[in-house]
């Protein structure tokens, strides 16, 4: 899915009862008491809700961060792989960032 297609993969219920079936993602901003802030994604498992992996940083996620994310939550769960035992799906709000 990209450029805001709106396909629904699922019905409304995110969890899921098999771990490495479907991971989401999100980010958040957290603003200091100097005005700085610090930008956040995270990548969680949607059955055990581990969090498997995040990037951070003082500029805004991009893209690229986000392919690192991926790439570092693949390595968590199953370690230097050239593909994963199954087809995962990959939950995001489609953000910026996500369909970069």
């Amino acid at each position: 899915m990209q450029g805001g297609a709106q396909e629904r993969r699922h019905e409304g219920q995110v969890a899921v009862a098999t771990r490495n079936t479907r991971w989401c993602s999100d980010g958040l901003e957290i603003a200091a008491a100097n005005g700085e802030r610090v930008r956040v994604a995270f990548a969680l498992d949607c059955c055990d809700r581990e969090a498997m992996s995040f990037v951070a940083t003082t500029a805004g996620i991009t893209g690229e961060d986000v392919r690192d994310l991926m790439v570092a939550t693949v390595e968590h769960r199953f370690g230097p792989v050239n593909k994963v035992p199954n087809q995962i799906e990959w939950l995001t709000d489609n953000g910026g960032c996500y369909i970069d």
